[in-house]
C-alpha cells in the first residue's frame, strides 16, 4: 500500500515514515500540504495522513484540494494533529470528507490499528454530493477561517505568555550574571591584596599591570570577553609570590642565584594555586607563562612564539613597562623612556611585535600615563 504523508515536524514525520515501513508500506513524504499535494499526484497514493497547522498549505487546505479532484477524492484521507483537538476541529475535518481525526501522540501499534479499520471499513470516502454545492463551499470556507483564526489566536497568546517567560528568565539571568560578576570581581581582589599585604614595595603594582594590560587589549581591538580576561588574569599575575619569603620580596640588595631562583619560582606557584579554578579565562596559563620570551629565554617552561598564548604575551609587555618604571628595593624607578626603549630594542625578539607597537602607540599618541594606585 502506497501512503503519503504531510507533517511539518521532523520527529512526527520520522516515527509516521518508520511505523509505516515496517508494516510493508511504500512511503511518501512533505512537510507541508504543498508538497504533499505533488506527492499525491505524482504516486496517486491508497491513503494520505496530514498534519494540520502546517506552512505554505495546511491540512485543512491539503484536505479539500484533495476532495476537489476527482482522480482523487476516493482516497482514505485521515488527520492527524496536535494543535486542533477540539469538537469543532473535528467537524469541520469530517465536513471536509476526512475519514478519521486522530489526537498526537498516538502509539505505533494504536496508529496502526486505526489505519487497519480505514482501509477495511466500508465507508464513503467523500460527503454525499450537496443540492447548493457554492453555498457549502461557503460555509465550508467561513469554518475554515475561523477554525485557523481559534489556532492563530490561541498561537499568539502561548507566544505572549513565553515572551513574558523569556522576559522575567532573561531579567533573572541577568541579575544572576551581575551578582557572579560582582563576587568574582571582589575574589581576584582580594587575591591582589593578599598578594600586596606581603610585599608593600610593590602594592599597586598588579593593578597598574592590569590597567596597561586592558588598554593594551583593547588598543589591539581584541573582543570584550578577552579584554576582560586579560585585566582579571593580570590583577593576580603575581599571586605565586605569596610563596616566596618576605625577607627575600624585600631585599634590598643583590640577590643570590638560589634567591633569585625562589623569586623565578613565582610564575610556576600562581599556576599551581589558581589552575583548578574554572575562570572563563586562561588565567593560570597567563599566570604561568606571564615572564616568557618570544626567543625562549624565559621562565618557568622556556617557550617561544607561538608557544606563548595573546594573554600571557600582553601581560610580559605591561609588567615589563610597569616594573621598570617603578621603584624597587633595591633599585630607583628607571623611568617610562627607559621602559618604552626596552620595548622597542627588543621588539620581535622578547616581545611581540603587535603587543609592542600597540603599547608604544598607547604612550606616544593616546598620552597614556600609568595610574597612580
Amino acid at each position: 500500500m502506497k501512503v503519503v504523508i504531510a507533517e511539518d515536524t521532523e520527529d512526527s514525520r520520522l516515527l509516521l515514515e518508520m511505523v509505516l515501513q515496517d508494516q510493508g508500506h511504500e512511503v511518501y513524504a512533505g512537510v507541508n500540504g504543498l508538497e504533499a499535494l505533488k506527492l499525491v499526484l505524482e504516486h496517486k497514493p491508497d491513503l494520505i495522513i496530514s498534519d494540520i497547522l502546517m506552512p505554505k498549505m495546511d491540512g485543512f487546505e491539503f484536505c479539500r484540494k484533495v476532495r476537489s479532484d476527482p482522480e482523487l477524492s476516493f482516497i482514505p484521507f485521515i488527520f492527524y494533529s496536535s494543535n486542533y483537538t477540539e469538537q469543532n476541529d473535528r467537524e469541520f475535518a469530517e465536513a471536509l470528507g476526512a475519514v478519521k481525526f486522530v489526537i498526537k501522540p498516538l502509539a505505533p501499534e494504536k496508529l496502526v490499528e486505526v489505519i487497519d479499520d480505514v482501509m477495511t471499513a466500508e465507508m464513503p470516502i467523500s460527503p454525499p454530493p450537496l443540492d447548493n454545492a457554492e453555498d457549502k463551499k461557503r460555509e465550508l470556507d467561513e469554518l475554515h477561517l475561523r477554525s485557523v483564526g481559534r489556532k492563530l489566536d490561541a498561537k499568539v497568546e502561548e507566544l505572549e505568555l513565553r515572551n513574558v517567560e523569556l522576559a522575567r528568565s532573561e531579567e533573572k539571568y541577568r541579575a544572576t550574571a551581575e551578582m557572579l560578576q560582582t563576587a568574582l570581581m571582589q575574589t581576584i581582589n582580594a587575591i591582589a591584596n593578599t598578594v600586596e599585604m606581603r610585599d608593600p614595595y610593590t602594592a599597586g603594582h598588579q593593578r597598574r599591570v592590569a590597567d596597561l594590560a586592558q588598554a593594551i587589549a583593547e588598543e589591539l581591538e581584541l573582543d570584550n570577553m578577552v579584554v576582560e580576561g586579560v585585566r582579571m588574569g593580570a590583577i593576580i599575575h603575581d599571586i605565586g609570590k605569596i610563596r616566596v619569603p618576605a625577607e627575600i620580596m624585600n631585599y634590598p640588595g643583590k640577590l643570590g642565584a638560589d634567591q633569585m631562583a625562589m623569586i623565578r619560582a613565582h610564575a610556576a606557584a600562581g599556576y599551581e594555586i589558581i589552575k583548578e579554578i574554572p575562570f572563563p579565562w586562561p588565567i593560570a596559563e597567563m599566570i604561568n607563562q606571564h615572564h616568557e620570551r618570544l626567543d625562549g629565554s624565559g621562565y618557568p617552561q622556556g617557550l617561544s612564539s607561538d608557544d606563548i598564548i595573546l594573554e600571557a604575551k600582553i601581560l610580559a609587555v605591561a609588567d615589563v613597562v610597569e616594573a621598570m618604571n617603578s621603584h624597587r628595593p633595591f633599585r630607583a624607578s628607571l623611568g617610562i623612556d627607559v621602559a618604552l626603549g626596552e620595548l622597542e630594542e627588543n621588539r620581535g625578539l622578547l616581545y611581540d611585535p603587535d603587543v609592542v607597537d600597540a603599547c608604544l602607540r598607547l604612550f606616544k599618541e593616546r598620552a597614556y600615563v600609568l595610574p597612580s594606585l
